[in-house]
């Protein structure tokens, strides 16, 4: 299944394949710090992510749904684990998540990368980056 590492692995070498440099980056307010901790797995908010997609022509998929925004992301996670009839409490009890951090995964607002790896742990999603441009051919 491929995962939210396998989209971070992939972000340096979709960047130098389009020769999409630090400046390019730094003039529309993503900042080369922010960059390299999403192409290594760092701290990073999804906000950033999402951005950094766009900047590369990049469109996120979470179970073949596309996502454009936290938000979505967040929305199809809730999906996911309805889907497979868990609760929030479950979530919880395999990992060592507070409510309002599941919440906020689920909301897609404000929390940490570790986080929703926990949540992700219990909750399995498939998650994709294509090209923008292969989704209209």
């Amino acid at each position: 299944m491929n995962t939210l590492q396998d989209v971070e692995a992939l972000l340096k070498g979709v960047r130098a394949a389009q020769g999409v440099t630090f400046a390019y980056l730094r003039e529309r307010g993503l900042y080369p710090n922010t960059v390299r901790r999403m192409e290594e797995g760092g701290e990073y908010s999804l906000a950033s992510l999402f951005k950094y997609l766009y900047f590369l022509n990049q469109r996120l998929f979470v179970n073949d749904e596309p996502v454009t925004d936290p938000e979505q992301f967040g929305a199809a996670l809730a999906k996911a684990r309805h889907s497979l009839c868990l609760t929030m409490e479950d979530v919880q009890r395999q990992q060592p998540l507070q409510p309002r951090t599941i919440v906020n995964i689920e909301h897609g607002r404000g929390y940490q990368r570790h986080n929703l790896l926990n949540y992700l742990k219990v909750v399995p999603v498939k998650v994709e980056m294509k090209d923008i441009s292969d989704l209209f051919y």
